[in-house]
């Protein structure tokens, strides 16, 4: 699918925003999801758990004390990239965690 194609597809829906794990320079997307808070990142992070779990090499999620600061899980870092659906495409996404 191309790109026109892809953001046509997303054309009259909601903004959604890029979840993604970060370990050193090494970024790997973990879901795009509606809700930029930590519900957004609890929820992302159940329904991705056996990934992220298989990615990070534990099943323990710590999230930080403000919602902005993200959570971590083994030196991972899940947090909102700053990026939207839309900018993903357009820019490069990142590996998605289920194709690894």
């Amino acid at each position: 699918m191309t790109k026109t194609q892809q953001l046509e597809r997303l054309r009259h829906y909601a903004t959604r925003y890029e979840l993604v794990a970060v370990k050193g320079d090494r970024t790997v997307l973990v879901t795009y999801t509606s809700q930029k808070s930590r519900d957004g990142i609890y929820s992302s992070a159940q329904h991705r758990g056996e990934a992220l779990a298989k990615l990070t090499g534990t099943e323990t999620i710590t999230f930080a004390k403000k919602a902005k600061d993200g959570a971590e899980m083994n030196g991972w870092k899940i947090n909102f990239s700053g990026r939207t659906q839309r900018d993903a495409i357009c820019n490069g996404e990142h590996p998605f965690i289920l194709d690894l």
